[in-house]
């Protein structure tokens, strides 16, 4: 009987424990929300002769969840039902009249802290992710539309695979390092033709668990980020580095019938080629943000490309190497500063805490391959070539803790005709873009 109540009493301790844990491990204090809401108003426009149009909303919202040792983040982002397919699409082949994806997950990833002391923390974090590395000193144009880092870009291009995270606070700064195997590498370059917003990735994503498995290629990524307290502010320093063999670069889907047997035989044929890519950036920030200015880099890589079609395994077995020398070395490199009228004493203008802004960036890019030119374009063809561009930006605004207004410029020149006039036609230079842009985060 002593033996039946000592059991007893044990496995009701356990169970009134785990119920304990259980309800501690859903406290809303775990819950931290995510939020970003964007939107742009744009009054003139070299692109298009209907100015005064919305361009680039952005809405994404999610949690951050950290109990104990343990942490995740959810991030998704709204899409749209009206996307269409096209023969060239990463998509498979249409079925159905558009992606029809109202929502789209950025980050779904879970973690766990391996090692915890005071200074450090060692996280092992498995799932979806933005990898970031370089820091971009510059108005919203360069930092959120045309950049190539797509960690702030509203793009759906993400990571999935696994990593291990550092994180140290010391006496002299902070310091944050990570490493981990992706299912690809997320890196983009400018846009060209019809429309210079949106810059989209040079990879194509490929989920492991995907009906249509492509190349089952690997990426490495790896950042490093130190900020150092330097007198009344602190430099930032980040670095960061990817490589993926036999990375998807374009899918493009076709199909036959058969005139007698009426079947449709789909077939994707995949372009892949190696690629790199090194971020580095160094920049100041003084007063918390009051002013801060800063030079980034980056340079990618590819190889020469090759093509594959996707057998019946789902594998691609045999790959031809493209006719043409079609490597490419993308050079980029910018300056910017940021900063606002706290700086001087000025704030509590609207309400408590509130500032102007500012803002300037010029960025050079060189090195895309680029084609264009013929048919009525009025321009001579050009295959391959060699693209330079110069970009300016320029940024002024308001600004209120989380919230945002700002009229941004940007112009961009470059040494190719890329860039379509408001009739659509690709025979321009330069482009120019004059908006309002709206932004809360959280």
């Amino acid at each position: 009987m002593k033996r039946l109540l000592k059991t007893t009493s044990l496995f009701s301790l356990i169970a009134i424990s785990g119920s304990a844990f259980a309800e501690s491990a859903t406290d809303a204090a775990n819950f931290s929300p995510r939020l970003k809401l964007q939107s742009r108003y744009s009054f003139t426009d070299s692109y298009r002769k209907n100015e005064l149009d919305l361009i680039t909303a952005t809405a994404r919202f999610g949690l951050n969840y950290r109990y104990k040792n343990v942490f995740g983040t959810l991030e998704v982002q709204a899409g749209s039902p009206t996307e269409g397919f096209t023969n060239t699409s990463s998509e498979s082949v249409p079925t159905t009249n558009g992606r029809e994806s109202v929502f789209d997950v950025r980050r779904a990833n879970i973690g766990l802290d391996l090692y915890k002391s005071d200074p450090a923390t060692v996280s092992f974090v498995i799932g979806r992710d933005r990898i970031v590395a370089s820091l971009v000193y510059a108005p919203d144009a360069l930092t959120q539309i045309l950049a190539t880092n797509l960690d702030n870009v509203s793009s759906l291009t993400s990571s999935d695979g696994l990593g291990l995270k550092y994180a140290g606070k010391f006496d002299f700064g902070m310091i944050n390092f990570g490493i981990g195997a992706y299912n690809n590498i997320a890196v983009a370059t400018q846009s060209t033709g019809s429309g210079w917003f949106g810059n989209t990735s040079l990879v194509q994503g490929d989920n492991s668990f995907n009906s249509s498995p492509k190349t089952q290629s690997r990426a490495i990524q790896a950042n490093l980020g130190a900020d150092i307290n330097a007198g009344d502010g602190i430099v930032e320093a980040r670095v960061g580095y990817g490589s993926q063999s036999n990375a998807v670069n374009k899918i493009t889907a076709t199909s036959t019938t058969d005139a007698t047997t009426l079947v449709t035989t789909y077939t994707n044929t995949y372009k892949v080629f190696d690629v790199t890519n090194t971020e580095v950036s160094l920049g100041y920030n003084y007063m918390n943000a009051a002013l801060k200015g800063g030079v980034w880099y980056q340079s990618v890589t590819t190889s020469k490309s090759q093509t594959g079609v996707l057998g019946a395994s789902n594998n691609i077995d045999n790959y031809t190497a493209s006719t043409t020398d079609d490597s490419q070395t993308i050079n980029t490199v910018g300056v910017g500063v940021t900063g606002n009228s706290k700086l001087w004493g000025m704030s509590d203008l609207l309400g408590s805490g509130d500032a102007l802004t500012y803002a300037l960036g010029y960025q050079n890019s060189t090195g895309l391959l680029v084609s264009g030119g013929g048919g009525t374009t009025g321009v001579t063809k050009f295959t391959n070539s060699t693209l330079t561009t110069d970009l300016y930006n320029v940024g002024l605004g308001y600004m209120q803790e989380k919230f945002s207004l700002e009229f941004n410029y940007a112009m961009i020149n470059a040494s190719k005709e890329i860039y379509t006039n408001n009739d659509g036609k690709q025979n321009q230079t330069s482009a120019n873009l004059f908006y309002l842009v709206g932004t809360l985060s959280l």
